[in-house]
C-alpha cells in the first residue's frame, strides 16, 4: 500500500524536460482534482458568479446599440469612454474580477505549498488559511506590477516619441523596427518575472525579492520557459474556448435579432437577460477552472529550474534516505 501511494505522489522538486513538465502538470491536476477544484467553487464561486454575470449583462448590452449608448454622453469620444467605464458591469468585472484573479494565484499556489509540505489530505480549509495569508503580498505584488508596468509603456513611448520626432513619421521601417523592439522588450520582461507569485508563496518573501529571484531562476533559461509559457498559454486558451463557446454562439444570435427588430422599428433584444448571465458565468468559470494549468505548469519550470540553481529537492531525498536507511536498520535490529 506504501509503494502504491509513493506512486501516486509527484516530486514537485526534481528536474524536468519539456515534455514531463507537460504530464507532470496534468498528472497534478488529474491526481488533485477533487481537492483543487472543490477550493476553487467553494473559496471562488461567489466572485466567478458575480464576474460572469456581469459579463453577460455587458454582452447583452453590446448586442444592442440602443442599450449600449442609453445613458451615455456620446457629444465627444472621450465622454462616451469615461461614461462606458462608469457602466456598473464593467466595473463589477474589474473590481471582482481582480479580487478573483488574486485570490486565484493564492488559492493554486497556497495549494502547491501544502502539498510540498507533506499534506496529502488538503482541505478547502486549509486551502482558505494560505489565502488570508499570501492575499496581502500578492495583492502588493499586483499592484506594483501595474505601477511597473505603467512605468514601462510611459518610457518606452516617449523614447518612441522623440526618435519618431527626430527621424520623421515617413519612415515605416523604421516605425516597425521600435514597435517590433518595444515589444520584444514587454515580453523579455513578462517572462522574466514569471515567477514573483509562485516564489513568493512557496519561499516567503516580499515583491522586490521574489523579482530578483525570479530573474535569477531563469538566468540562461530565458528562451526554454518563453516557449514553455507559449504552450501553456495556447493548452489554458483553447481549453477555455470551450467554455466560451456556447456565450459567443448565443451572442451572434443575440445581435441578429438585435438588428432584426431595429430594421422592424422594434427596440430590445430576443433573448433574456437570465441566458446571458447563464452563459456569461459559463464562459468566467471556464476561465477559472483553466487556470490551474497555466499556473501549475510555471510552477513546475519554478521547480525545475530551483533544482537547476539550488538542487533543494535532491539535497532533500538525499537526506530522507539517510533516514529511511537509518530505520530500516532500527528494524532489522529489532
Amino acid at each position: 500500500m506504501n509503494n502504491s501511494l509513493k506512486e501516486k505522489e509527484i516530486i514537485l522538486r526534481r528536474k524536468r524536460d519539456f515534455g514531463e513538465k507537460i504530464n507532470a502538470t496534468f498528472a497534478f491536476i488529474s491526481r488533485n482534482f477533487a481537492p483543487l477544484y472543490k477550493s476553487i467553487l467553494f473559496i471562488l464561486g461567489p466572485i466567478i458568479a458575480i464576474t460572469g454575470a456581469s459579463f453577460g449583462l455587458l454582452m447583452q448590452k453590446i448586442s444592442n446599440p440602443e442599450t449600449l449608448l442609453d445613458g451615455l454622453d456620446s457629444n465627444s469620444i472621450e465622454d462616451f469612454y469615461f461614461g462606458l467605464f462608469q457602466m456598473k458591469e464593467i466595473l463589477g468585472m474589474m473590481f471582482f474580477g481582480s479580487i478573483g484573479y488574486i485570490i486565484a494565484i493564492c488559492l493554486i499556489y497556497g495549494y502547491l505549498k501544502l502539498y510540498l509540505n507533506g499534506e496529502r489530505d488538503i482541505s478547502t480549509e486549509m486551502v482558505w488559511g494560505e489565502i488570508k495569508g499570501n492575499f496581502l503580498k500578492v495583492l502588493i505584488s499586483v499592484l506594483g506590477l501595474f505601477l511597473f508596468t505603467l512605468f514601462i509603456s510611459f518610457i518606452l513611448i516617449f523614447i518612441f516619441g522623440i526618435m519618431i520626432t527626430v527621424t520623421g513619421a515617413e519612415d515605416i521601417g523604421l516605425i516597425l523596427l521600435l514597435v517590433f523592439l518595444f515589444f520584444g522588450v514587454f515580453i523579455y520582461l513578462i517572462t522574466s518575472i514569471a515567477f514573483i507569485f509562485v516564489a513568493q508563496v512557496i519561499e516567503n518573501i516580499g515583491f522586490l525579492q521574489a523579482i530578483g529571484r525570479s530573474f535569477k531562476l531563469i538566468q540562461n533559461h530565458w528562451w526554454s520557459s518563453l516557449g514553455f509559457f507559449v504552450i501553456l498559454s495556447l493548452i489554458t486558451s483553447c481549453t477555455s474556448y470551450i467554455f466560451q463557446l456556447p456565450m459567443q454562439i448565443v451572442n451572434m444570435i443575440n445581435t441578429f435579432h438585435t438588428i432584426q427588430n431595429m430594421e422592424q422599428g422594434m427596440n430590445g433584444s430576443q433573448l433574456p437577460d437570465f441566458l446571458m448571465i447563464f452563459f456569461g458565468i459559463l464562459t468566467n468559470l471556464g476561465t477559472y477552472a483553466t487556470l490551474p494549468i497555466l499556473y501549475i505548469g510555471i510552477a513546475f519550470q519554478y521547480f525545475n529550474l530551483v533544482e537547476h540553481k539550488d538542487q533543494t529537492g535532491l539535497k532533500e531525498q538525499i537526506s530522507a534516505f539517510g533516514t529511511l536507511t537509518d530505520d530500516e536498520e532500527e528494524e532489522e535490529e529489532y
